[in-house]
Order: C-alpha cells, then structure tokens, then sequence
C-alpha cells in the first residue's frame, strides 16, 4: 500500500475479531451463512445493505482477511476516529460527490490483493428498506473486474434505527453471496451489472419482520424517532412530534403512538394510521411534495424555516470552524441563513451538492467546493426534513427544465 492507503495488519485485524468481533457476535446475537464465500480469496468487492452504526464491523467479523471500506470524509475530522481510521486503512469518500482520490485508493487495495468494502447506498437508511443503489457502484464494479460478494444484513435496522439513541437485542442475521464472478462482470453491461446489484442488495426490514416477528428488547424505544418522523398524520404540522419513553406524540393535536418491541407501532389515540415507521415516512415525504409543488415559486414565500442553528464551515479533511448563529430558511430558488447579527448567507438550490445528515442530527451540504454544516439548539429537530426538502425541491426545479416551452402562434 501507499502512505495514503495503509496496509493493515493482519495480526492487529485478527485482534480485532477475537475481541471486538466475538464481544458483537454474542452481545448483538448475530448468525450468519458463509457457506459461499468460504474458499474465496482477495481480492474482491465487499457490498453490504447499510442500516447499522456497527455494519462494517458486523460484515468484517466472518471474512479472514482485513477488509478497507470506503467511509465518509465527516469521520476522518473526528480526532478521536481519525487515528483509528487510518490504523484500519479506511478510505475516505466525500458523499453522493464525484471523488477521484478515492478511486485511485480502491485500485491500489486491489493491486496488493486486498479486500474493499463498499455501502452503495451512500448513507445509513433510515426505515430498513435498502435505498436507491448509487450507479457509480456498477461502474466500478465494471473497471475493478474482481469477484463481488453481498452482505446481506437482517435485524440490523430493528438492533439499532438510524434515529434511536439506544440499542436493543434481538437477532440479526447475515448473509454472504458471491453474486458475480470477473467472467460474468466482462460478459455484462454496466446497466445489467447495475440491476445485479439493485436485485441483490434489496431489503425490507419491516417485510422480514412480519414473517419472523423477532423481539428487539431495550430501553426507551422510541427516543429520537422525531428526527426521522416529522409530520403528524392527524393534524399535518410539521415539527410537532416529540418521543417519551415508547411513547411518540404530537403536542399540536395530541395524537399518540406507541412503538413496541418488535419495531411496530401500536395504538395510541383512537384514530390510527401507520403500524410501522417505514409506511409513515412514505406518507410523509409525499406530503412535504405536496406541500412544495402547491406552494408559491417566489422568493418570499417560505416553505421551511428553523431557529438557533449554529453554523460551521471548512474544506477537505480538517474539523470545521464554528463560523455564526443563526436562523434557517428554504423558498423554491434558495437556502438562507440568517445570522443573530442580520447578516444573510444565501444559497443557490441548484449550486447545493452532497446535501446529507450527520449523526443524525446535522444538517451538512457542499456549496462552491465548500462544506457547510448546520446545527440545531433545539436537539429534536430534524435534519432529514431538510435534506429531503432540497431533495424534492431539487428534482421540481430539474423536471421543470425539461418541459418544452409551448409557443402562441
């Protein structure tokens, strides 16, 4: 390996799965099924389902050989990680943006017959449903020409939600299949390769627990669920839900759920609407649609807007500066910040990239080859709604592009 990539020990790797490995094995009940990657020798492409705080180390436990998985670049400003990333040679990805640097990483592991493990989601889910798999996976997948394996992982959502603040024991089982061999990647195009991988990685947690109903016993179950449920299906205000315990209610209207040990919703207040946290979120996303295609295009008009939101900024991989405080706002054309001084940022819509959630509560985007991060004083507040109303405001603005012009004659 190189000074950027470097080579892990294999001493040290098998210190980690004799320690950390059988301590996950045990405490996160997890099984697996080897059975087709068991002769199977580096190097090769390690493609897993992406749910779980803990998912490359729970795919890392079952393969011999050290495996380099491509991480986002937020983790690499964390001093405490950064040490530990590069002890484990970690590959540094900027999210959902075009990263050459770490295309050159992936073909040195390959070139020293090592082990890259890739999430092709590009971020955790948030409901256990496998997201849209990102098309520059099968492209590399295409260049790389190396056998690719599928980790499949089951339980992991219901172990821990992306927006949970803490963990519960259940089962969480995992799958190992060589889906394409170097022959099979020559013979097929990289759109066939691309529905290889969609079909493969494909997982509904909720699916999968109806047939299985496996408990996930723990504390305070439904903690946090306002950062990733933001909209009251009774009354439809947004950022009016609040979690208690299991419980999950709006303080608008007083609508109340309860989320139980098997990652299901029960019954709260006399109108129900939504027995899982994947049906809500469907309804919600095409209400905050609604919402956006329905309001005003101008400038004026807000469609979003949050307060006391600290601002940092940076570049590469340095941590970010503390740069002011402020309030947030969203219109169709812009993105705004507004400082407790007066002083406004504004933010084009179509110059925003990487738009995602970090640590499930900050908001971050690229802007001009510049990182923005925001985040919220009230620690309930949802970044996801954020990033998922830049996301449809976004696609409005592009599908509005392409409609042709009609001419009065």
């Amino acid at each position: 390996m190189t000074k950027k990539t470097r080579k892990t020990s294999k001493t040290f790797y098998n210190f980690l799965q004799l320690t950390l490995g059988t301590y996950l094995k045990k405490s996160h009940n997890i099984k697996a099924d080897t059975k087709d990657i068991d002769n199977l020798k580096p190097p090769f492409l390690l493609l897993g389902n992406h749910t779980n705080f803990w998912d490359p180390f729970y795919m890392g436990i079952y393969i011999d050989e050290p495996v380099y998985y491509v991480t986002s670049d937020a983790h690499f400003r964390i001093r405490s990680l950064r040490f530990l990333l590069k002890l484990i040679g970690a590959i540094p990805k900027t999210k959902f943006l075009s990263d050459l640097r770490t295309v050159k990483e992936i073909i040195r592991v390959k070139k020293n017959k090592g082990i890259v493990g890739i999430f092709p989601e590009g971020k955790r889910n948030w409901d256990g449903k496998t997201e849209k798999i990102l098309y520059p996976t099968a492209k590399l997948v295409k260049m790389l020409k190396i056998p690719v394996v599928v980790s499949l992982m089951k339980g992991a959502h219901l172990a821990k939600p992306r927006w949970a603040k803490h963990s519960r024991k259940g089962e969480i089982f995992i799958s190992y299949k060589k889906i394409l061999t170097p022959e099979e990647i020559s013979s097929l195009s990289t759109d066939e390769i691309y529905e290889k991988l969609c079909q493969a990685l494909a997982h509904d947690e909720y699916e999968y627990q109806k047939k299985h109903m496996i408990p996930f016993k723990g504390k305070k179950l439904a903690e946090n669920l306002e950062l990733f449920i933001f909209t009251c299906p009774h009354c439809k205000t947004i950022g009016s839900l609040k979690s208690d315990d299991n419980k999950f209610y709006c303080t608008s209207c007083g609508y109340t759920t309860y989320y139980n040990e098997y990652g299901f919703l029960d019954k709260g207040s006399e109108e129900f609407y939504f027995n899982n946290t994947r049906d809500w979120n469907e309804w919600q996303l095409k209400n905050l649609e609604s919402i956006i295609y329905n309001s005003k295009d101008n400038l004026e008009e807000n469609i979003l807007q949050d307060k006391k939101v600290t601002l940092f900024k940076g570049r590469g991989l340095k941590p970010l500066k503390k740069f002011s405080i402020g309030d947030i706002n969203i219109n169709h054309k812009t993105f705004n910040f507004i400082s407790s001084l007066g002083d406004k940022l504004t933010f084009e819509l179509d110059k925003i990239n990487g738009a995602n959630v970090q640590l499930n509560y900050k908001l971050e985007f690229y802007y001009e080859k510049t990182l923005y991060r925001f985040i919220f004083d009230d620690s309930s507040v949802s970044a996801y709604k954020w990033v998922k109303a830049l996301e449809i405001l976004k696609k409005k603005a592009e599908v509005s592009k392409n409609i042709p012009k009609t001419t009065v004659s």
